[in-house]
Parts: structure tokens; sequence; C-alpha cells
């Protein structure tokens, strides 16, 4: 059983490791947002993220169709492969954001 360590941060983040046991020999990170695991594949439909800091995230393949994004910083998160139909991205920071392969709000493939 891994043991579960959870971190407060400010603005509503937690970051939560999970500890698997020695013989295995693994850690994960996991960043928590509002409520919403923010991890590879993640089912963000409809996520209120609005002003989150997901600076570096990895939301490779995520399905954040109709996700309010408002203001949020995507600063270097990888978004490839991510599904974004409806999403708003109104004055989100998306510096050096990768969208390969991404669906974009407008149902428009990125290159």
């Amino acid at each position: 059983m891994p043991k579960i360590y959870s971190v407060e941060r400010p603005s509503r983040i937690s970051v939560v490791l999970a500890v698997v046991p020695p013989q295995i020999g693994v850690v994960q990170r996991c960043m928590d947002i509002n409520g919403f695991a923010i991890e590879p594949r993640a089912d963000l439909a409809g996520a209120n993220l609005a002003g989150a800091d997901l600076t570096r995230a990895n939301l490779t393949d995520a399905d954040l169709t109709n996700a309010n994004l408002t203001g949020a910083n995507l600063t270097k998160a990888n978004l490839a492969g991510a599904n974004l139909t409806g999403a708003d991205l109104t004055v989100a920071n998306l510096t050096r954001t990768n969208f390969k392969g991404a669906t974009m709000p407008d149902r428009s493939k990125h290159g």
C-alpha cells in the first residue's frame, strides 16, 4: 500500500506524492487543482481551471472539451494530442506550450 503525502499551497493548489513500496521503487507526482487531477489522459471536460498555474503541466492526450482556461498559465505545458474543442483560452499564457496533434477550440488540428 503506497503512502500518500499532500502538501497544500496557496491558490487552492495541492501537490500529492504517492510513494510506492521500495521493491517497486517508483515515485509519482500528480498535481491537483480545484479538485481536478492534472496528468496525462486526464478527463477535464468542462473543468473550471480559470487562472490556474499549469506551468509545465503534462496534459498529453487530456480531454479539455469545454474547459474554462481563461487567464491560465500554460507556459511550457504539454498538451500534445489533447482535445480542446470549445475550451476558453482567453488571455491564457501559451508561451512555449506544446499543442502538437491537439484538437484546438475551433476543432482544427494543430500540426
